[in-house]
Parts: C-alpha cells; sequence; structure tokens
C-alpha cells in the first residue's frame, strides 16, 4: 500500500472510531499512532465545541 488512509465511523450510540491504515515500510509506525492520537483530541474537541 503506498498510501495513508484514515477512516473516522459515527455510530448510533454516540461512539465513533477512527482506523489508519498504511504501510509500515514507507510511514513510521509511531509517527501513525501519534497523528491519529492528535486527530482523535483534535475531532473530540470540535465536537465537544459543536454540541456544547
Amino acid at each position: 500500500m503506498g498510501t495513508f488512509q484514515v477512516v473516522a465511523m459515527m455510530y448510533d450510540d454516540d461512539t465513533c472510531r477512527l482506523e489508519c491504515e498504511f504501510d509500515p515500510t514507507r510511514f513510521d509506525v509511531a509517527a501513525g499512532e501519534e497523528f491519529l492520537s492528535r486527530l482523535c483530541a483534535t475531532l473530540a474537541d470540535l465536537c465537544e465545541q459543536l454540541t456544547g
């Protein structure tokens, strides 16, 4: 896989899931995990701001 793919899913129970798929020989695994962690925190902040 030559790409870095991120998928976000939202469920009826107001939970969500982020998935990331990438080639670990092309992209650093720790950096991918850090990216997902930061993305998750950013999305949580945005959702809180939108919903109060």
